[in-house]
Formats: structure tokens, sequence, C-alpha cells
């Protein structure tokens, strides 16, 4: 069963760029996933965001953030290559809008931000899907 869905990424690494990819197809969701997007969220049951951080929150993704609430989507679910304060930093931005936040983070670590090098291992996205369907059979 399909559910109302979109994959977002903020990043220039290669491999949360690939790890996004991957989450969009198995969900089968707008392959639109740049953020910001082109079009706004809208009623969708999950929001993936893929990003990268470092010590704060990049002031475009926050703006894109602030601007979420419970008309943009009924959950969001993280996908962090950065430090663990600057994605609890980023999961209070969403719960300050009332749109509930999968506690579970799922973190990378490398990546490249050249597009063909450092691109998300086989064993990765495996883990990355299994992830997904943990966090959909919650919602």
């Amino acid at each position: 069963m399909a559910i109302k869905s979109r994959v977002l990424y903020y990043s220039n690494n290669s491999k949360i760029k690939s790890l996004a990819v991957a989450l969009q197809k198995k969900l089968g969701c707008n392959p639109n996933i740049v953020i910001p997007p082109d079009y706004p969220c809208d009623k969708e049951r999950i929001v993936i965001i893929c990003a990268s951080l470092g010590k704060s929150i990049p002031e475009v993704l926050a703006r894109f953030c602030r601007d979420m609430n419970k008309t943009r989507a009924l959950n969001i679910a993280l996908v962090i290559n950065g430090p663990q304060e600057t994605a609890e930093e980023l999961k209070n931005v969403f719960r300050l809008q009332g749109v509930n936040v999968i506690d579970e983070v799922f973190y990378i670590t490398g990546g490249s931000p050249i597009s063909f090098i450092g691109k998300a291992s086989a064993e990765e996205v495996k883990s990355a899907e299994s992830w997904l369907d943990k966090i959909l059979t919650q919602i």
C-alpha cells in the first residue's frame, strides 16, 4: 500500500544524495527531492529529510523546516550526516511546528561532494531501507 510521502535532501554529499534517491524509489514518491522543493509538501503522511549538518543548521534548511506544519506533513524522519546535537536541534524545529518527529534518526558518515565518489554502498542502502520499513510500521 502506497502512502503519500516525500523524500527530500539538503546536501552536496554524494552518500546523502544516493540514499535519498534509494528511499524515494522504495516509497515510489515524487522524484523532486532537493530542498527547497519546487512544490511544497501537502498533506504528506511522512517526509524523509536527508541532510548534511555541521555545528548549526544551514539557513535555507532551517527556513524550509520552520515552514513545515501538520498541513504539510504528519511525520518527519531524518537521515543525517553530522552531529547528533544538530540533529536534535533540527528535530525541535519540526516539533515547534506541531509535526511528529520519528525519534530514531538514521545516521551516516562519509561521502564526498563529488557526485560519483562515495555513494552509499549496497549494505548502507539496505540498512536505510530496513530503517524505513521499521518507521512505516510505526506510523
